[in-house]
């Protein structure tokens, strides 16, 4: 028969991200929880704004684990590295070398009133 064959039917539920809103200007009434800080060396992105925007929602997730409403975003860095990039191989392969972008971000998870929230910043 079934012999100790037992099913277990678990549900689980998707929890949707919490909307972590990102300013730029000091809100009036605010409460900071903490500081948060990302780079992009941290992605696989290779689009410069796929980088700026993998940043950005770093300091978005830290945020939201804080328990943050909001990302009062203090300095966004672009910085220009050189990357070493072989191609070929062996002895007679070359090194080339090119530039390449990296941000690095740093803010202040808060929590704001809901009414004391500034505008949406569109150019984040």
């Amino acid at each position: 028969m079934y012999s100790g064959l037992i099913l277990l039917f678990l549900s689980f539920a998707v929890l949707a991200e919490p909307e972590i809103a990102v300013i730029r200007e000091e809100p009036a009434n605010f409460q900071e929880i903490g500081k948060v800080r990302a780079n992009s060396h941290n992605t696989r992105a290779r689009r410069r704004d796929a980088k700026y925007d993998y940043v950005i929602e770093e300091l978005q997730r830290q945020a939201a684990d804080m328990g943050a409403n909001a990302v009062w975003l203090i300095d966004v860095e672009e910085r220009l590295e050189k990357e070493m990039k072989s191609s070929g191989g062996g002895r007679f392969g070359s090194v080339k070398y090119r530039e390449v972008s990296h941000f690095q971000a740093h803010g202040i998870a808060i929590i704001v009133e809901e009414g004391d929230l500034p505008p949406a910043d569109d150019d984040v």
